[in-house]
């Protein structure tokens, strides 16, 4: 969701780089596929 309320759909890639058990490095992209960009909010 948007922080508008409006619907977004986005493709999520990710990378993750273990340790053991534990996650030592994340990497990632976003591309959105529909929705508008500036209504997403950023935490």
């Amino acid at each position: 969701m948007s922080v508008e309320g409006e619907s977004v759909e986005a493709e999520v890639i990710a990378y993750f780089k273990f340790e053991g058990d534990q996650i030592l490095n994340i990497h990632g992209q976003v591309r959105l596929i529909s929705g508008d960009k500036q209504a997403v909010g950023k935490d």
